[in-house]
């Protein structure tokens, strides 16, 4: 048995009233004089209230609500009337006025059980619950055979904290018409809030041995009885549900959840590696379960392997299902295979076609990112834009794509689409920003690059990237000098130890000509480097040590930077001569 929940839901619309006032016209009835007879105003009272009905009907809700009060104008007793016209409140949000109809109505006609449940209702959700109470009381007494009444008491109960009272409004429903989850599970909240979890079982007992062949009251009673850490009853049910229908994957998949309960881990890897090769099995009931794994597996990497066979099987059990694929690309993900995630969630976008998911797109081009696959960046970057043109992200992936292939100005006017999406969300114009002063610089827009890295520290003063790139493109232009020290030493103090930064305010002081400070802070780049100093580094100390007319020493890091790969012409042409070149 399964209470109808939720007695508040009128399905009977009027019926009384229509009933008691049937046979008269529908049409409303001109206004009467003063003076008119008591039979006068009872007719046009009835007529009043048939076209209010009619109205209602055919949606003219304001015009019915008129009407209504027009009859009770004429004849305030009419109870029929106080019940719609509080209906029509519920419906306007009125819960005041539908209050006080409704109280009208069930005082005028106390034995109408419609009357009091919408009484009732209104009591409720106007916080008057003791009332709504003792009108749920009056109607299981009117209808003492009508679950839902009782069952409506014994969430009242409840969340008086009335639990004895509730405990027995659920056994009154039980005798009528039986056990189902939905009371169950009522009954196991009441008795968990009186700090008796156990009190549950006999009631859960006498569910299961009224319907033993039912697979779904076997699971069921095997879920309750894990959740109250009844073990061994939950096996016994899960044993008869299992021999009942021995293929279903939704009984492996419990057996595997109580395998997990004891510890046994070979024995949930076992069921659920059963249950996730049955293609008959939904796969909503798989991805629930590696779902829930994986907020087990962060505090457990042996549960890792677990997880890539499972989404493994997934995608065998369901070939022809996106969803499958794109769980196993986060998977995979998680586990930095990153090239295989690709291929999951290019394989899921390839299923998925009708209707394909931004995340996943999101997902992919993120992993191409990370991988540095520039043109399948752009490829895959322009085909997600033909979909989501009105997203920024898929504008950012292509203008990164189109930067790191030399591609500048492309790269500008992407990134500059995209921000104009970023709807004034600071920490994502800043992203696009500083990546767009990169772009605008190397395009040769200067001004468009100042604007950019400006932007991006207007909204966030401690973007060590922006700080540290702004100053570098000043310094390499010999513009604004002062203001690219302040950025740099900020970069680095932000974010002290990093070669890189180092190396920035190094260069920094050569452009201003202070070469004594500009070797105290290249050799802090070079020792963070760990021994290992970028090209670029060696060959900025040879520069700074031929400004401090040091030219031999000049030339052998000049050398030492060539021999670690670098090839620019001007390089060479300063080992050739031995002479800085500009």
């Amino acid at each position: 048995m399964k209470p109808v929940k939720g007695i508040y839901s009128i399905s009977v619309l009027g019926l009384m009233g229509a009933l008691v006032l049937s046979g008269c016209k529908s049409s409303a009835p001109k206004p009467s004089s003063k003076g008119i007879t008591e039979g006068r105003k009872e007719f046009e009272a009835r007529e009043y209230f048939l076209s209010a009905l009619k109205e209602r009907t055919i949606g003219n809700e304001a015009q019915a609500a008129a009407f209504f009060q027009s009859a009770l104008n004429l004849k305030p007793d009419l109870a029929a009337a106080h019940y719609e016209l509080a209906r029509l409140r519920f419906t306007d949000n009125k819960m005041q006025e539908a209050y006080q109809h409704a109280v009208t109505a069930s005082k005028l006609d106390p034995a109408n059980p419609w009357y009091l449940l919408l009484r009732a209702d209104a009591a409720r959700r106007t916080g008057q619950m003791k009332e709504a109470t003792e009108c749920l009381q009056k109607l299981s007494e009117l209808q003492p055979e009508e679950s839902s009444h009782w069952y409506e008491l014994s969430l009242l109960y409840g969340q008086q904290k009335q639990y004895e009272k509730a405990l027995e409004a659920v056994l009154k429903i039980e005798a009528l018409s039986g056990l189902g989850p939905e009371l169950i599970d009522q009954a196991k909240a009441l008795n968990e809030a009186m700090g008796k979890p156990k009190e549950t079982l006999p009631l859960l007992r006498r569910f299961v041995e009224a319907q033993p062949q039912s697979v779904e009251t076997q699971l069921y009673a095997a879920q309750v009885y894990m959740e109250l850490q009844q073990l061994e009853e939950a096996e016994k049910a899960l044993k008869a549900a299992y021999e009942l229908e021995p293929t279903n994957g939704k009984v492996t998949l419990s057996l595997a959840d109580l395998s997990r309960l004891r510890a046994d881990r070979p024995g949930m890897n076992r069921y659920l590696q059963q249950a996730f090769r049955d293609p008959a099995l939904a796969i909503d009931y798989k991805v629930q379960t590696i779902l829930q794994l994986l907020q087990e597996a962060q505090g457990d990497a042996a549960l890792q392997p677990v997880l890539d066979s499972l989404s493994a099987e997934l995608c065998i059990a369901h070939p022809e299902n996106a969803k499958a694929f794109a769980l196993r690309g986060d998977i995979l993900s998680r586990q930095e295979k990153n090239f295989d995630a690709i291929a999951a969630y290019r394989k899921a976008l390839q299923l998925d076609q009708t209707q394909p998911k931004y995340l996943i797109w999101q997902q992919l081009l993120l992993l191409l990112y990370t991988t540095e696959q520039w043109e399948p960046l752009k490829k895959e970057s322009e085909a997600s834009l033909e979909l989501f043109p009105q997203l920024p992200m898929p504008y950012y992936f292509r203008g990164v794509a189109l930067y790191q292939m030399k591609q500048y100005p492309q790269a500008v006017q992407s990134l500059k689409n995209g921000l104009n999406l970023c709807s004034g969300d600071k920490s994502l114009e800043e992203q696009f920003c500083g990546i767009l002063g990169d772009a605008a610089y190397q395009a040769g827009q200067y001004a468009e690059s100042n604007k950019a890295y400006e932007k991006a520290l207007a909204n966030n003063p401690n973007s060590v990237y922006v700080l540290n790139n702004y100053a570098w493109h000043l310094a390499l232009r010999k513009e604004s000098l002062t203001k690219a020290l302040e950025m740099s030493q900020k970069a680095n103090n932000l974010e002290p130890g990093s070669p890189n930064l180092l190396d920035t305010q190094a260069w920094v002081y050569f452009q201003l000509g202070k070469y004594q400070d500009a070797l105290v802070w290249i050799d802090k780049a070079i020792l963070a480097s760990k021994e290992d100093p970028s090209p670029s580094t060696l060959e900025h100390k040879g520069d700074i040590l031929f400004k401090l007319n040091r030219a031999a020493e000049a030339r052998e890091f000049w050398i030492k930077a060539k021999n670690k790969g670098a090839t620019q012409d001007k390089l060479l042409k300063k080992i050739e001569s031995g002479t800085w070149v500009e």
